[in-house]
Parts: C-alpha cells; structure tokens; sequence
C-alpha cells in the first residue's frame, strides 16, 4: 500500500503527536492509557490518527462527544463523555490506574492526569504548554519529533495500515475559507486537508 496525495498530506501533521504518544505510553504496567480531544482517538494512535502506537497493547480510553463513541468502539477505544464526574467514570472504567494520559485539547486535561495519579513523564501535551511546565510533564510536538527518522518510520506505519489517517475533508486552495469554517467547529473526524 503506498500513501495516496491526502494521506501524504495529512500525515506530515500527525507524525510526532503519534512518535510521542508512543513514547509516553511504552514499558506501563495498567496498560490503561487515555486520548483525549474532540473525537478521540482510533485502534492506533493521536486521536484522530494517535490510538495506533498504544492500541496494539494498551486499553486505550478516549474521551470524546457522545456523537463519537460508536466510531471509537469500532476501534476498539473505550470512549467516555466529556463533562461533570469525568475523573471518577475513568476510575470505573480504570480501576487498577491509568498508565499514560495523552492530551491534544487544553490544561484542564493535563491536570486530570496528575489527578489520576499518572506518572509525569507519561503525560504528554501538545496544547497545553504552561500547564506542563507547571505540573512537569511532557510537552513535545512537532519540532520534538519530526526528524527524518520518524517521518520515515511513520510513512511505513501509515503505508502498510497499522496507523490509519483519517481525512474528514478535501478543499481546493481556493477554497481555504470554507476548510478553515469547517476547522473551527472543532468537531472533525480526521484531518482536513488542502489540495494544490
């Protein structure tokens, strides 16, 4: 399976979100590691395209509208409403602890993890920077993890199916306005992607 001109394009964005969650989530003892962002998650890893790395030996929860949990079950995620109780439903689902909190939405996220008892150096941010210089915990992104051989490696991931990059829309150049209308609903199921 080679990549084809949206997967290609979508990937680059997705590369190191998927390289760090891997890292955060390897060599845990629950195998319990939660995703969070607006559809979190699928069978491999960044939710959207993060579950992947963790999926293979981990429960993965992923927190996420209810108008997404048949889509995260059909990957194999556990999924959980956002909202009030939310760190005493994942202690339901979580009895023996959780092993690895990967957040791609905001601070409060960071905060539940260390809450939850997750060692710090397996909560990773991608958003929420002062909260993880505050709490310590990890905070590496795209300028962290985008070398050469990760790109590499991914590219291979995404190529033979074990990391499925979903694109939730295709927009021509022209059309710039109309993808980032669709973007700030914050609500997509994938990547959203420009074509040239």
């Amino acid at each position: 399976m080679s990549l084809w001109r949206s997967d290609a394009t979508a990937f680059s964005t997705s590369d190191s979100t998927n390289d760090t969650a891997r890292f955060t989530a390897s060599d845990a003892t629950s195998n319990v590691a939660i995703v969070n962002a607006n559809y979190a998650s699928q069978k491999k890893l960044k939710v959207g395209s993060t579950v992947t790395v963790a999926k293979n030996s981990f429960k993965v929860i992923g927190i996420a509208s209810e108008p997404n949990h048949d889509w995260l079950r059909s990957h194999g995620v556990t999924p959980v409403s956002y909202g009030d109780d939310l760190k005493e439903r994942i202690v339901a689902l979580a009895p023996d602890g959780v092993d690895a909190f990967i957040d791609l939405f905001g601070p409060q996220y960071v905060q539940l993890a260390v809450e939850l008892g997750v060692p710090r150096d397996r909560i990773e941010t991608i958003i929420a920077f002062d909260a993880a210089k505050e709490y310590g915990t990890k905070s590496a992104g795209s300028g962290d993890a985008s070398t050469t051989e990760v790109l590499a490696e991914m590219a291979g991931l995404v190529a033979s199916g074990q990391i499925e990059v979903p694109i939730a829309a295709t927009y021509p150049l022209d059309k710039v306005k109309d993808a980032y209308d669709e973007l700030e609903q914050r609500h997509t199921r994938g990547k959203i992607v420009l074509i040239p």
